[in-house]
C-alpha cells in the first residue's frame, strides 16, 4: 500500500493482511512550526484510541524534545521508553518501523534510533494510524526478509521503459561492498550498480555479450554503513536515471536495448527490506528511432573534461555517457584551451558528432596566439596584443553567416566592437580608430 499526496488527519487504515516479520510501515511527512507532537500507532481490532489495545506507540514530541514508545493493553498504558528526538519544528520526516519475530525497530531519516520489544504479539495489530501536527504525505506498508544473494525475476512483463524499480536496503555495519545487476532476456547485466562502503564512488557498468564495458564511477557515494538508503532505476528510453534517496546521483546510457529487462540479482554485505516496481507514465514513451537527429548545443572551455554532473541531464536521456562526452569535447576543443566555446552535438543512433561554434571573440583570442593560462589560477585576464586589419577581415567572414549586419562592412564593424571589449589593438591603433576610419572612408572594406 503506497500513497503520495497529502493525506488527511487523523489517518485510519486497516492492513489487508497479517502484519509479518520483515515487513516495514513508512511515515513521510512534514510539520510546521507550531508542531507540539505527533502519534504513530498500530492497533488490535480498532483504528480509534478508545476502541482497544494499542501493541505500539510512538509519540513524537516537539515540547519535551523526546520519542515515547509504550503500548496500551487491557486498558492500561505499560512503561514508557524514551529517546531524544532528532527532529526539529518544520522539518520533513521519514520514520520506519520493521517487524521481526521479537521486537520493531525504529529508524528516523534511515538511521536506526531504537529497538522496543514485543510486548504483545504482532499478529494481533490489524489497524495503524497517525495523528496529531503533521502534513502527512506518504504511508507505505510492506516488505519481507530477502535472503542475500537474491535472485529473481521482475514481475509481468520486466523493467520496460516507463517503468522504476526501487530497493530499499541497508548497507551491514560491519560489510565492504554489495552489487545490485539487473539483466535481459538473454543474461546480460545492463546495469550494474557496484558500491564498496566507505568508499567515495559508486561503479556502474554494464556485461554485454559476455564483456563488461567501461566503469562509470563520476559522483560522491551517498552510501553510508548502518544507514538506509532507497535506490530508484528509472528505465527511460536512452537511459537509466538512477536516483538515491529522492536525489538524482547518475545517468547511465543504455548500451544494448532497454526492453526485455526481466532479471534482478542482489549479492554482498546488505540487508534488503523492501524491493517495488512502478509504472512512470501513463502513456508509454516513443519507441527509440535510430534515424531520427537531435542537436544539442553546450558551452564548455576548450580542453576541459566537463562535471558529469552539469552534462548528465542534457545528454544522458538521449542515450550517451556523460563521462565520454566530457572526454570527447575536452579533445575536440584542444585547440581552443582555456577558452570558453560552445559546441555543437549532432546525437544519431547515440553517437554524437562534435563541432566547436566560436564566438567572436574566442576567434580574436585565438589569433592573439596567447599562452593557455589555468582559468581556475589566472583571474581578469588582460588580452593587450595586437592584430592586422587583415584577421579582424578573416573573423569578420568566419562571423558573417550569425551577423545582424546587412554588409560585411558592418560585421567588421561588430568584430571591431569585440576586439575593443577584449581589449586589444587592431594595426596598433585602437579599434574605435579603425571604425572611424571605415566610416569616413580611408579604410575600405571589400564587398562580399
Amino acid at each position: 500500500m503506497s500513497t503520495e499526496t497529502q493525506l488527511p488527519i487523523p489517518y485510519r487504515s486497516k492492513l489487508t493482511d497479517p502484519f509479518e516479520p520483515g515487513q516495514t510501515l513508512m511515515v513521510k511527512g512534514k510539520t510546521i512550526p507550531e508542531s507540539k507532537r505527533f502519534n504513530i500507532n498500530f492497533h488490535s481490532g480498532s483504528p480509534d484510541l478508545e476502541g482497544g489495545d494499542i501493541p505500539f506507540h510512538i509519540s513524537i514530541r516537539y515540547d519535551e524534545g523526546k520519542f515515547v514508545f509504550n503500548t496500551f493493553n487491557k486498558g492500561e498504558w505499560m512503561k514508557e521508553e524514551r529517546k531524544s528526538n532528532p527532529y526539529k519544528k518544520g522539518s520533513d520526516i521519514d520514520i520506519r518501523i520493521r517487524a521481526h519475530d521479537n521486537r520493531f525497530v525504529i529508524y528516523a531519516d534511515q538511521k536506526e534510533i531504537h529497538e522496543y520489544e514485543h510486548r504483545v504479539p504482532l499478529s494481533t495489530i490489524t489497524h495503524f494510524s497517525v495523528d496529531g501536527d503533521i502534513i502527512l504525505n506518504q504511508v507505505t506498508w510492506g516488505g519481507k526478509y530477502y535472503p542475500v544473494p537474491y535472485e529473481s525475476g521482475i514481475t509481468g512483463d520486466g523493467l520496460t521503459t516507463g517503468k522504476s524499480l526501487v530497493i530499499h536496503g541497508i548497507p551491514e555495519k560491519k560489510g565492504k561492498c554489495f552489487t545490485i545487476n539487473i539483466l535481459n532476456e538473454t543474461g546480460d547485466v545492463v546495469l550494474s550498480f557496484n558500491s564498496k562502503i566507505g568508499d567515495k564512488h559508486i561503479v556502474r557498468n554494464a556485461k554485454i555479450n559476455n564483456e563488461w564495458g567501461n566503469e562509470e564511477k563520476e559522483g560522491k557515494s551517498p552510501l553510508q554503513k548502518g544507514v538506509g538508503f532507497d535506490l530508484e532505476i528509472k528505465n527511460e528510453a536512452y537511459s537509466f536515471q538512477i536516483f538515491i534517496n529522492g536525489h538524482r546521483f547518475a545517468t547511465f546510457a543504455h548500451r544494448t536495448n532497454p526492453e526485455g529487462i526481466k532479471g534482478l540479482q542482489i549479492s554482498g554485505d546488505v540487508e534488503i527490506t523492501g524491493i517495488q516496481l512502478f509504472i512512470l507514465f501513463s502513456i508509454m514513451p516513443p519507441k527509440f528511432d535510430p534515424t531520427e537527429i537531435k542537436i544539442v548545443y553546450l558551452r564548455c572551455v576548450g580542453g576541459e573534461v566537463g562535471a558529469t554532473s552539469a552534462l548528465a541531464p542534457k545528454v544522458g536521456p538521449l542515450g550517451l555517457s556523460p563521462k565520454k562526452i566530457g572526454d570527447d569535447i575536452a579533445k575536440a576543443t584542444q585547440d581552443w584551451k582555456g577558452l570558453k566555446v560552445t559546441c555543437k552535438l549532432t546525437i544519431q543512433n547515440r553517437v554524437a558528432k562534435i563541432d566547436v561554434v566560436p564566438s567572436a571573440a574566442s576567434l580574436i583570442i585565438k589569433e592573439l596566439k596567447e599562452p593557455p593560462r589555468d582559468r581556475k589560477k589566472v583571474k581578469n585576464i588582460k588580452h593587450s596584443g595586437n592584430l592586422t586589419f587583415d584577421t579582424i577581415l578573416k573573423i569578420a567572414r568566419t562571423m558573417r553567416p550569425r551577423s545582424m549586419a546587412r554588409q560585411l562592412e558592418g560585421t567588421v564593424k561588430e568584430i571591431l566592437g569585440t576586439a575593443q571589449s577584449v581589449g586589444c589593438t587592431v594595426d596598433g591603433q585602437h579599434p574605435h580608430d579603425i571604425c572611424d576610419a571605415i566610416n569616413n572612408g580611408e579604410i575600405k572594406v571589400p564587398e562580399e
